[in-house]
């Protein structure tokens, strides 16, 4: 069984994705970790440098934020960097379904890039505006860096129309470690 995890940038994934996959005993899959490690990799390096210029380069790595501020500004420049990325991070959970039957996997683009078939279950994060607002805060985002990045996801209702079991993430970590003990009790039920 695979278990897809989304929402919206500053929702929860990463977190309550950990949680799940402490709670049920099972591997979990990070795209945006993976994506960190293919930003190392010489020939993904390369494209990123001879598409986007030198400027995201320095110190021996890319510059997540430079890269950032390019991809954000430009609905093309955005476009282009997943045209790279996107079928290495797809490959990589396609080959990780076939290894292992039990993992949970953090894809914040499950809906957008019609990942979503790939997964037993699916499930949606979601928080208010206000609670985004102020994890934007306090990651040191700015309020138009938080809605340039979630401006690329659709709206939480329209996944949820697709099927997605949503938990909201309004409260403390222990209410939402909660949260995953009770979801870990309905997927050993399935």
């Amino acid at each position: 069984m695979n278990i897809g995890i989304t929402g919206k940038f500053l929702s929860g994934k990463t977190t309550f994705s950990k949680l799940l996959a402490e709670e049920l005993a099972w591997d979990l899959f990070s795209c945006d970790a993976y994506v960190e490690e293919l930003y190392k990799i010489n020939s993904v390096r390369k494209i990123i440098i001879d598409t986007f210029g030198e400027n995201v380069y320095k110190d021996n790595s890319i510059q997540k934020k430079v890269l950032s501020g390019i991809v954000f500004d430009s609905k093309e420049n955005l476009e282009k960097l997943e045209s790279i990325i996107i079928p290495l991070v797809e490959a990589e959970i396609k080959k990780r379904i076939n290894y292992n039957s039990k993992t949970v996997f953090e894809i914040p683009l499950l809906y957008e890039k019609q990942l979503q078939h790939l997964m037993d279950v699916c499930i949606l994060m979601v928080c208010s505006a206000k609670t985004c607002m102020t994890r934007t805060k306090l990651r040191n985002f700015s309020e138009e860096d938080y809605l340039k990045r979630s401006s690329r996801f659709l709206s939480d209702e329209e996944k949820e129309n697709l099927g997605a079991l949503v938990v909201v993430n309004e409260g403390s970590l222990e209410k939402l470690k909660s949260e995953a003990k009770r979801i870990a009790g309905l997927i050993r039920g399935l």
